[in-house]
């Protein structure tokens, strides 16, 4: 049998030549082997990731990068031993107090709560934002510091990339979840611009009651913000808003306005149930039984536009109505706490 890769005769049944030991007998070799249906959903996703690559060299670096990623979260895992130091990671510096290393842990951990504290006194300003902000990034720090061994033989990009994932990460699955869960128990506010009168001026900081501390009927002389419903007509029109205003009547009771002067069920309101202002100049003359789901409230103030001469102009009695009956859906909550200006903090009376 001759040698296909030297040449030499070699005797029948050897498997291997004699000279330089190259195979006698090869299997068949298929000139067309079986390939990949061009239909099959995984050539399709290869070959538009290898077309995409091509294209974007940068976007195959991301995606480098972000591989990189897995084996840092799972030494991470690995380095928080169990479910309870993943528990204290919840709490800044807290991990570190109950392991190896106390002093940086009461350090996160002060840093922290001064943050929380001040966000705290200065809900309903400008200054929220910033300062939630901080404080997810002193976590982010916090939880990195744990990590910080494994991250020393890491690409300072990958560093970075764990950084910015883990900030985000704290940010939109730990801390916005508890802020939207707490503001459904009691939600700052801003006064807005429209809402002049009644002790409120632009941009107070008040505490209402959120949706989940809403009562199921509210009482006269609460102090409650209600939302205000648009109204257009001949000469007015009423943007839609917000209103911060006293219970003056509730279902039940009938209401009048005479000359200026406001009659609950044929008396005065009593001490503590008076509108926080006076009956608007042109209000209109209004007698009002209110039935159920119906409360009254005297606009202190709100943002009307007159077309003509607003001297002349008579409030026609349905804006009126519509103005003074808030309906009990509209009526957000109990406005109990003013904590800006400093001030005049304190509870709303």
């Amino acid at each position: 049998m001759q040698c296909w890769n030297c040449g030499f005769e070699n005797i029948p049944g050897l498997k291997a030549c004699a000279r330089c030991a190259s195979a006698l007998c090869l299997d068949d070799i298929s000139v067309e082997p079986p390939r990949s249906s061009t239909l099959h959903l995984a050539t399709q996703v290869d070959r538009a990731s290898n077309r995409l690559k091509s294209a974007f060299p940068y976007f195959t670096r991301f995606f480098d990068w972000m591989a990189g990623l897995f084996p840092v979260l799972s030494e991470a895992l690995a380095l928080l031993v169990s479910w309870r130091s993943l528990l204290w990671s919840l709490i800044p510096g807290l991990a570190q107090i109950k392991t190896r290393r106390p002093r940086i842990g009461w350090i996160l951990l002060s840093i922290w709560l001064v943050l929380l504290l001040v966000a705290i006194v200065s809900i309903a300003t400008d200054w929220t934002w910033y300062l939630v902000n901080a404080m997810v990034l002193v976590h982010a720090v916090s939880v990195t510091s744990l990590l910080v061994e494994e991250l020393a033989f890491e690409r300072q990009i990958i560093r970075a990339a764990f950084g910015v994932c883990l900030f985000f990460t704290l940010s939109y699955c730990l801390y916005r979840p508890v802020t939207t869960l707490l503001s459904r128990w009691y939600q700052p506010i801003v006064v807005p611009a429209q809402i002049r009168g009644g002790g409120f001026v632009e941009g107070d900081g008040i505490i209402c009651q959120g949706p989940w501390r809403r009562p199921a009927q509210y009482a006269r002389g609460d102090v409650v913000l209600y939302a205000v419903s648009s109204y257009q007509r001949t000469g007015f029109y009423v943007p839609e808003g917000l209103g911060l205003d006293r219970i003056v009547g509730v279902p039940g009771d009938y209401v009048q306005t005479r000359e200026g002067r406001l009659l609950v069920n044929g008396a005065d309101p009593a001490k503590g149930q008076a509108p926080l202002g006076a009956i608007p100049r042109h209000f209109a003359d209004l007698d009002i039984h209110l039935a159920a789901g119906e409360y009254a409230i005297l606009p202190s103030s709100f943002s009307c536009t007159y077309h003509g001469n607003a001297a002349q102009l008579t409030w026609p009695p349905d804006l009126a109505r519509q103005l003074m009956v808030i309906p009990y859906e509209d009526v957000l909550g109990r406005a109990v706490f003013r904590i800006h200006p400093l001030s005049r903090f304190g509870r709303i009376e």
